[in-house]
């Protein structure tokens, strides 16, 4: 992209000046949040969300964070948790719910990377553990 300011000379305005623009990295990270519903206690529900680089130049990302009030584990290993991504690279993660009580959950996976402009990048964490109780009555069959 080419930028350039012009004007008369009786006005004083000085020549025009060619600034090109540095091509950048462009983090994407969706979806941004991720809704794991009603998930019964002692069962597990799999989320996945994709880190994308839709910029010009190669991404870094530096780090994931999960902080949670719940259980949710990212599936990939930490030590993939740094990475370079190629301009329109696209790199998949797993998030799992697995709750043993019920539970209201959330939490956020905050995505850190050398985006100029978006060096944190936030996932929301939802969920809802729930537990299944059976209720009994005792039947008497009267003779």
């Amino acid at each position: 992209m080419l930028v350039g300011l012009g004007g008369c000379s009786e006005q004083g305005f000085a020549p025009v000046e060619k600034v090109e623009l540095t091509p950048n990295p462009d983090i994407e990270v969706a979806p941004n949040v991720l809704d794991f519903g009603a998930v019964p206690s002692g069962e597990q529900v799999l989320r996945t969300f994709t880190i994308s680089n839709i910029g010009e130049t190669v991404l870094h990302v530096t780090d994931l964070e999960l902080v949670s009030a719940g259980p949710f584990t990212i599936l990939t290993p930490e030590s993939d948790f740094e990475f370079l991504l190629d301009p329109s690279g696209v790199r998949e993660f797993e998030v799992v719910f697995e709750p043993t009580q019920a539970i209201d959950a959330t939490g956020e996976i905050t995505v850190f990377s050398d985006d100029w402009d978006e060096a944190e990048s936030v996932v929301e964490l939802v969920a809802f553990g729930v537990v299944s109780y059976l209720a009994f009555s005792h039947y008497r069959k009267h003779a």
